[in-house]
């Protein structure tokens, strides 16, 4: 691991005199490489855990009952009226209101604090500071 953070170090040192753009692409490219080993093996233990656990607490069980084919489950007519049941308009109802809802709050933020956003590049640390603090306490007082 150390080893690794040497060359990593003397690699970014022997790209100090060198094109921005040719020092960003080398150190993407070693980015991307580096972190793409280290997410193999994570991920390779975390599917080995993931198993390995599954397998030591319930073992290995197969149920052929469940594999088995029922005919009503391809009955359209059953189908269609759980498809378009009074529950399901209803609840098509209200998640339809909350995307509504959400956007029309946030139109409102935007439209109200564009000017803001606009600025924020041209202003300093501390407004910029300023600017997120009253947007913060915006999203949590109301």
């Amino acid at each position: 691991m150390i080893l690794i953070l040497i060359e990593s170090i003397t690699f970014t040192l022997q790209l100090v005199n060198k094109p921005f753009s040719y020092a960003l692409t080398q150190l993407s490219h070693a980015l991307i490489e580096s972190l793409t080993s280290a997410l193999l093996f994570l991920g390779a233990g975390v599917i080995v855990a993931t198993v390995g656990s599954v397998f030591l607490q319930v073992g290995v069980v197969i149920a052929s009952k469940a594999i088995g084919f029922k005919s009503e489950h391809i009955n359209p007519v059953s189908n269609f009226k759980q498809i378009f049941s009074l529950h399901s308009v209803v609840e098509l109802c209200k998640s339809s209101l909350k995307v509504i809802m959400l956007s029309l709050i946030f139109a409102f933020f935007f439209y109200y604090y564009a000017s803001t956003f606009r600025a924020l590049p041209y202003c300093g640390l501390v407004c910029g500071l300023l600017v997120v603090s009253s947007l913060i306490k915006w999203l949590w007082v109301g």
